[in-house]
């Protein structure tokens, strides 16, 4: 009987989501092409291959509930395209639900296909039936080697249990 309690009442914790966990933590995933809207970059050595740089990305995404608005603001710091980045992300759920997370170390590698980002973010809370959440949220993303081709991402996040 705890068991089916214990199961409602973690399927009613967060209705946008679902979890079949028992560590009590809630999934959810979000698929977004982010394209640049600003970029500043900078070569910055002799044979030109060193880049640092601030970026804004966004895109409408999707996830469970429906769309899913995205704005990732990126450092990075890339030798011949790859290296390290930090990124903050918004996730704008909409009717004044809104995530916001942070990741200090995120890496890119660089193939013939393309690059393929990732990292870690920390979840620090949000808006509406957000605010107060804590956790972190993977992300994954590529770009196909094709010049101003959208950056790929998938966004999958765990809450930590309240």
């Amino acid at each position: 009987m705890k068991a089916l309690v214990v199961g409602v009442l973690a399927l009613f914790a967060f209705s946008a989501c679902s979890d079949n966990r028992s560590d009590a933590k809630v999934d959810f995933e979000v698929v977004v092409d982010l394209t640049s809207r600003q970029t500043d970059a900078r070569r910055f050595d002799r044979d030109g291959q060193a880049t640092t740089g601030a970026l804004v990305l966004d895109g409408k995404g999707r996830g469970a509930g429906g769309d899913v608005g995205v704005v990732v603001w990126g450092l990075f710091n890339y030798r011949n395209a790859a290296g390290t980045f930090a990124l903050s992300g918004e996730f704008d759920f909409g009717d004044g639900n809104t995530l916001y997370a942070y990741a200090n170390a995120g890496r890119t590698t660089v193939s013939d296909a393309g690059a393929h980002l990732e990292a870690t973010l920390t979840i620090v809370g949000g808006t509406g039936k957000f605010e107060g959440r804590r956790g972190e949220v993977t992300y994954s993303a590529d770009r196909a080697v094709t010049v101003g081709s959208p950056l790929v991402a998938t966004f999958r996040g765990r809450f930590d249990a309240d």
